[in-house]
């Protein structure tokens, strides 16, 4: 990670001259290696808590965000899923004169600490130790939960999966296919197969999560098995499953587990 005077020395005249606007009582300067020293100065000691201070709400939890990310980098799909709203770097924001950091017409404060470069906005090394001593840790993510689903959400209905009673029913059906030597793997990986995938979801409980659709174009993107894929894995890393030649069978485990109860199955630690 740079420092400050690292990124600001990759900045242009014109850059470097938007930032110092930013500093009260700021000096003037016209040479580059002048901006820089005038800008270095502006956030030597108090002056940077004081920048802090300046900022608004949003702006400082993304600064926070940044200061305690291991990287130091500011995700802004990250931070708009977890708060809903993005911090304004520019006054005009847009693609151009906004986040994305082509530009520095009217930035606000926020661009004298998250600064651009490889893809995204991040703290200089210095900057971000320095924030450490005062800037607080951001809650963690937290998942809103509702006691009741509502019947639709958006422009769909909802459906709700009893995966764990689906899961009693689809796991003695995965040990017998495999007893019945019907589980094909691929050569490498031991991935189940095409036609493997779709037999296994036929015989699953309420069937995958989603239904096949093929593609319409060769852009489309498709979704494919979920539940279907990771069965056979699943029983592989439990050592129920194991590789026999092309195909996957039973291991001791896995045929003891075949003539037990799928709840004493399930419980019982990996093998």
């Amino acid at each position: 990670m740079n420092t400050l005077a690292e990124v600001l020395d990759l900045r242009t005249v014109a850059q470097l001259k938007a930032l110092l606007t930013l500093l009260p009582d700021a000096p003037r300067a016209a040479r580059k290696d002048e901006l820089i020293k005038a800008i270095l100065r502006g956030l030597s000691g108090p002056e940077l808590r004081a920048l802090w201070d300046r900022l608004d709400d949003t702006q400082r939890l993304a600064v926070a965000e940044s200061t305690h990310d291991p990287d130091g980098v500011y995700d802004e799909r990250r931070f708009l899923a977890k708060y809903g709203r993005l911090p304004h770097f520019s006054l005009e924001e847009d693609k151009e004169d906004g986040r994305y950091g082509s530009s520095l017409r009217s930035p606000t404060p926020l661009r004298l600490l998250l600064h651009w470069g490889d893809g995204c906005y991040s703290l200089p090394v210095d900057i971000r130790e320095r924030l450490k001593t005062f800037v607080p840790e951001p809650d963690p993510v937290r998942l809103a939960t509702v006691e009741t689903l509502p019947e639709t959400r958006g422009d769909g209905s909802l459906m709700v999966r009893h995966v764990e009673r689906e899961t009693l029913v689809d796991l003695p059906v995965l040990l017998r296919l495999a007893d019945q030597g019907t589980i094909q793997i691929s050569d490498k990986a031991s991935l189940p197969t095409a036609s493997t995938l779709r037999l296994i979801t036929e015989k699953l409980a309420g069937g995958d999560f989603y239904p096949h659709k093929p593609k319409q174009d060769q852009w489309d993107q498709e979704i494919g098995p979920i539940k279907a894929f990771a069965w056979p894995l699943l029983l592989q890393s439990a050592g129920l499953l194991q590789r026999h030649g092309s195909k996957l069978a039973l291991s001791a485990a896995g045929l003891k587990a075949l003539h037990s109860t799928p709840a004493g199955v399930l419980r019982a630690p990996p093998c």
